[in-house]
Order: structure tokens, then sequence, then C-alpha cells
């Protein structure tokens, strides 16, 4: 028995190499080579088993350009990002436009790859300027439409929101119920100050978000005050306070921006009355003086300090106010007389 075991061969593995290469050749030789190509590409453990095939099959066929492209997606399988590089970039040059086309993206795929690699941040940096590069032509000839979702990412990796905001409306297409990539959207837009992308996204999000709805409204307020569109702008809010009156204080905002200077100071006024703090009275009353002051609506804003004025008679801020604002108004008459119940309350006079 054991002299059995001493005469069993044992195969080295140079020797193993070399059956497989042989075993490559005569596979090459006799197997149909475009069986063996899918063979090859269905191959999901031996890469490098499949890669000694096609370098075979490349010497009987040095000008199969289909051979390299599958030789490259293998060898990014395996690893060899620099082999699979070379390759793309020769294929870049193809006559073929499909050839071209798979080169190209399969280059973006090896330039990723090896950008994850890199430890040096200056030559990352590069390397990220070199998928950009890449990136463009894939957007701009619509190769991203075969996989958009894929591709929406990679704009969103390179930091490329305008090519992110395009191609976020074709994936829109296919998931027009997500309130998630409406939000992107709208939000990517407002930031590259897009106000017609903004207001696409924005009435979907109207329409859509019923939770959120109201949130909505007012961003088309805030979307309508960017736009200039002050007409739209202000039915918006009149809806909103008409439901809610705590956007009565935008409102008012809204009127004093817009130079109506009489509503605004109504509102403000209004908003005194509802308030329930005293702060919050005092600053309400503030702007709807400064707002007739600032419209040079001087004897409304006179006679509104007078209506009001023994309101703030033991509110020393106040008192300063009303003199200064009835000085303002060029009323001397209702400064003097203003200052002199000041006087008789305090001292008796």
């Amino acid at each position: 028995m054991l002299e059995k075991e001493k005469k069993r061969s044992v195969v080295t593995y140079p020797e193993l190499i070399f059956i497989v290469f042989v075993f490559a050749i005569i596979l090459v030789a006799l197997y149909p080579k475009d069986m063996l190509k899918k063979q090859i590409l269905s191959e999901k453990a031996n890469y490098d088993l499949s890669m000694l095939y096609l370098k075979n099959l490349l010497k009987q066929n040095p000008e199969d350009e289909s051979l390299m492209l599958i030789l490259a997606k293998q060898s990014l399988r395996s690893g060899n990002i620099d082999l699979a590089l070379r390759l793309s970039e020769l294929l870049h040059k193809s006559q073929d436009p499909k050839i071209r086309k798979k080169a190209l993206l399969l280059g973006y795929d090896l330039a990723k790859e090896r950008y994850f690699y890199i430890k040096d941040p200056k030559k990352q940096k590069e390397e990220l300027k070199r998928l950009r590069k890449i990136f463009i032509p894939i957007f701009y000839q619509g190769m991203y439409k075969e996989d958009v979702q894929k591709w929406y990412k990679e704009a969103q990796f390179l930091s490329l929101p305008r090519e992110q905001l395009l191609i976020l409306k074709d994936l829109i297409k296919e998931r027009s119920e997500s309130i998630k990539l409406l939000k992107e959207g709208y939000y990517l837009a407002q930031n590259l100050k897009d106000h017609d992308a903004s207001d696409f996204f924005l009435q979907q999000l109207l329409e859509k978000d019923k939770l959120h709805h109201d949130q909505w409204v007012l961003q088309n307020y805030y979307l309508a005050m960017q736009k200039k569109d002050y007409k739209s702008a202000e039915d918006i809010l009149v809806k909103l306070a008409s439901k809610e009156p705590k956007y009565n204080k935008e409102l008012a905002d809204f009127y004093l921006y817009t130079k109506q200077y009489t509503k605004a100071s109504n509102l403000f006024l209004r908003l005194h009355e509802e308030a329930k703090e005293q702060r919050d009275k005092n600053a309400y009353f503030r702007k709807a003086v400064n707002a007739l002051i600032a419209g040079k609506k001087l004897r409304q804003a006179s006679a509104l300090l007078h209506k009001y004025e023994n309101k703030f008679l033991t509110n020393t801020a106040m008192q300063r106010f009303i003199l200064k604002q009835y000085l303002a108004a060029n009323d001397l008459n209702a400064a003097n007389n203003f200052a002199k119940k000041i006087l008789r309350r305090k001292y008796g006079l």
C-alpha cells in the first residue's frame, strides 16, 4: 500500500498552469467563438481563467474589439484596473459607436474604482476631475437614460447639480409619486435659482404632499416673491391668513415690503390688538406707526399716535418712541402736549 502511494505522482503548480494553458488553446480552437464569449461573460468566479481564454482568443483575433471589451470587463472584475483602463482607452477610438459607448461607460466604472483606491487627496481630486470629464459625454449623449437611478446618484457624487437636476426630471417620470424625490428636486432647483424647475416640482408637491400642504403653499409664496410676481404672492398670503391668523404677520411684512404702507399699518395695528404679551403689543404698535412714517403719511401717523398715546403713559421706552415719532411726523404741538401729559402724571404739574 505504501509503495503504491510513493509511486502516485503529484502535479506541481507550474504544470497545472501549463495544463490550463493548453486546455485554453484547445478550447479556443474547438469552441465556437460567440458561444465562448457568452460562456466567459457568464463566469462569476474564475476570472483569471476567463482572462486566459480571452487573451488566447485575442491572439487569434487581434482586431476583435468586442473581445477587448469583454477582457476589459473581466479585468475590472478581477481587480486588474490598469489593464482594464488601457483597453477601454483604446476602445474610445473605435469606429463602432456601440463599442465606443460601452467603452465610455466602462471607463467611468474603472475611473471610479480607481478613485476609491487612491489615498493621496491631491491625486484623488485629479481623479474626480477625470470622472467628471467622462460623465459629461455620458450625460449629453443621453447614455444615462439606460439607468437613470444610477446616474442620478453619480451626478450627486460628482457634485454636478445642473446635470443632477435634469436627470432627476427623468427619474420623476419613473417614480412620479415619490415625495422624497420631488422635495430633492425643489430644493436643488432653489439652490440653482432655477425658477421654472422650482415651479415644476412645487406644483407637484402641492398636489401630492397633502400632509405638508400649507408648507408648500408658503414655499409657493416665497417662489412668487423671487419671481417678483407680487400679485400672486399677495393672493397666496391672503388665503393663508384667512385660514391661519399666524400668517397675518407675514402678510403685514409683505405689505410693508411692497410699499402698501396703509395696509401694512392697519394689519400691524390689528396684530397689536390681538397680541397677548405687552412686549408684542409694543412691537406691533411701533411697526404700525413706522409704516405710516415710511410712507410719508405723516397726518395718519400723528393721528394714530394721538389715539393710542394714553395706553403707553406708564412705559418709559414707549413714551420716548411716541415723542420721537411726533417729531418725525412734524407735529410739534402733539409732541409738546404729550410731554406735558407725562410731566403732569409724573410730577402732578
